[in-house]
């Protein structure tokens, strides 16, 4: 018996969905061929009209199923599926907890003389388990906050992929806000050790979003951002030569 790796709710145009935002960040930390996928969804919803709901299962093996939404409540609500509702409701969290942090993203960029400005997602020991927290700290404006993102270490790896997906999507093609690549910096050269990416607005205010983890599944994270970015880059001096 295959096992349910995630559990998703997409809302889409019936028989039209394409491999772009929103499918693509959605789908994207699932690995699932999205291509295919919207073929697959194009042709379950060719008689549907308007948006609809439905939900897609996607297995360790990288097969998937896409259910009527009545389809999916229903299997959501088996008793014999509690695991799975346990799936939907960390991926539910990580979806509010990436949301939030774009939010304040926005808000601190909409000030134009705010500078050394930090994000930073640590991994800490809260109540002896290893859970994602968020500190954010604004020194120009005397703002700080810290929360306990309620994100355990085991799905760490999903949230940094739905928010730099995320980033991408929101930030990529903004005329007023601009992204790095992931870069990290060695303490002898700056003084502290950084890793993340800058996040910047046309006066030269910044932010550094920097991500705790060293982790390889993390690494391939990075490396699917960079090479996205890259792609990006590639696409835009394509189109000013």
């Amino acid at each position: 018996m295959k096992n349910i790796k995630y559990a998703l709710s997409l809302n889409l145009p019936a028989g039209s969905a394409t491999p772009k935002p929103p499918v693509s960040t959605i789908l994207g930390s699932t690995n699932i061929n999205i291509t295919k996928f919207c073929d697959d969804f194009n042709e379950f919803t060719k008689n549907e009209k308007g948006n609809i709901n439905v939900g897609v299962l996607v297995y360790d093996d990288l097969s998937y199923d896409i259910l009527s939404e009545d389809k999916f409540i229903e299997y959501q609500e088996n008793e014999n599926n509690s695991a799975l509702s346990f799936l939907y409701r960390n991926q539910n969290i990580i979806k509010q907890r990436v949301n939030l942090i774009i939010e304040y993203i926005e808000q601190i960029l909409a000030d134009y003389i705010v500078f050394n400005s930090k994000i930073e997602i640590n991994l800490e020991n809260i109540n002896g388990n290893q859970t994602l927290t968020l500190n954010i700290y604004v020194p120009g404006r005397n703002f700080e906050r810290h929360f306990n993102l309620d994100i355990s270490e085991e799905n760490d790896i999903e949230f940094y992929r739905y928010l730099t997906n995320t980033i991408i999507e929101k930030f990529a093609d903004s005329e007023t806000i601009g992204i790095s690549r992931y870069y990290n910096i060695r303490p002898e050269f700056c003084g502290e050790y950084f890793n993340g990416i800058d996040i910047s607005n046309l006066s030269g205010s910044c932010l550094k979003l920097k991500f705790g983890s060293s982790k390889d599944e993390f690494m391939k994270v990075v490396d699917d951002y960079n090479n996205k970015i890259d792609d990006y880059l590639n696409l835009i001096n394509k189109k000013n030569k």
